[in-house]
């Protein structure tokens, strides 16, 4: 806990960390957050009135708690949390996985004679160290090692490795299909400011000086991979801006801190311009209201614009975002804008679709 706390104050972390949650009121972990202000809840035990995780998933959600990650955490979760958080939980193991799960599994891997033992950060399924696999170290065990000696060298990869994982999942970098899972970082000559923009607890100012006037352009034609399928919709008209603009990669989907991939979305009410006024109204396919989080995560874009100082913008088409002529409303496609581009025309800021782009001179 304390390692992932200190990769935290990186300011470019793309994960903070609100709450530390413990069903054992003396654990040191509770002790050691407390003393660095982190805030702390204590749950222990299970009550005839609610069992744990009914009891504890209202106070996460309160927080806005978005990945778990466990620590030294000896409880075996079941489906309350898992299907809140379904694929949003982690957990790190001192093995290499699938090999020796469940307790000492240090001890285990000296038993049996292995020469290489190390630790492995995985998605937490309904089984015992049993879910995909986001990230492994390897540690080579000497002649000499007892239990306590292995465990110590592993747990200083532990260390390293657990931060770097989360901080990585947690800018939705992480594609899995299955059991198996793959790691894609964002690339190109756009991505380290882009990542500037979009993560972390910086001043969003950090940008280069340039005596090119800034646009805007949707993260995703950039190369940036989208929200909506983890896809690059890279787009090659956008590259001869580069010669007469300065580029500002931005994604008012990944401030809205919607995952990938994220389901369609789609207004049920209004566009765009009812949305950002309070009066529209957006849902997923899952049936979930997504309104406030796409207001709040457009409002981020548009300042991050504004302190840039551009003047235009060049957005993906029909997204409820971006969509800058047509956004899908009740299962069909009609007039109207996206958030972010409806923000954008309401400052007077000329915006264009990746469409008009590819038609312009």
């Amino acid at each position: 806990m304390e390692a992932l706390f200190r990769r935290a104050q990186n300011p470019f972390c793309a994960y903070e960390i609100v709450l530390v949650v413990s069903d054992c009121p003396d654990a040191p972990g509770i002790v050691l957050a407390q003393g660095l202000g982190i805030p702390t809840l204590v749950q222990a035990g299970d009550t005839v009135q609610l069992p744990w995780e009914s009891r504890l998933l209202p106070k996460l959600q309160t927080r806005g708690v978005e990945v778990i990650a466990l620590a030294g955490f000896m409880r075996i979760l079941g489906k309350t949390l898992l299907g809140a958080y379904e694929r949003r939980i982690l957990n790190i193991h001192p093995s290499l996985l699938p090999g020796f799960k469940g307790r000492d599994a240090q001890e285990h891997a000296l038993e049996y004679g292995v020469k290489y033992a190390g630790c492995t950060v995985h998605i937490v399924d309904s089984g015992i160290d049993s879910g995909p696999i986001l990230g492994q170290e390897v540690v080579p065990v000497h002649d000499t090692d007892t239990k306590e000696s292995l465990a110590a060298r592993i747990l200083e990869r532990e260390h390293h490795l657990y931060g770097s994982v989360l901080d990585h999942f947690c800018r939705g970098e992480y594609r899995l299909e299955g059991r198996k899972t793959s790691h894609h970082p964002p690339t190109g000559p756009y991505a380290a400011l882009y990542n500037r923009l979009h993560f972390g607890k910086a001043p969003p100012f950090a940008l280069p000086k340039e005596c090119r006037p800034r646009l805007a352009v949707s993260a995703c034609l950039l190369g940036i991979p989208c929200r909506y399928d983890g896809a690059s919709k890279r787009h090659h008209a956008v590259e001869r801006l580069s010669h007469d603009y300065a580029i500002l990669p931005v994604c008012p989907e990944v401030l809205s801190r919607f995952w990938i991939p994220r389901p369609p979305m789609e207004f049920k009410e209004g566009d765009g311009l009812q949305v950002m006024a309070g009066k529209g109204r957006v849902e997923n396919t899952r049936g979930e209201e997504v309104t406030a989080a796409l207001r709040e995560g457009t409002r981020r874009a548009l300042t991050l614009c504004e302190r840039a100082q551009i003047v235009g913008a060049v957005l993906k088409s029909r997204s409820p975002s971006c969509g800058n002529r047509a956004v899908y409303r009740l299962g069909n496609v009609v007039p109207g804008q996206g958030t972010f581009a409806s923000a954008l025309t309401s400052r007077n800021i000329k915006v264009i679709s990746e469409e008009e782009l590819a038609c312009a001179p």
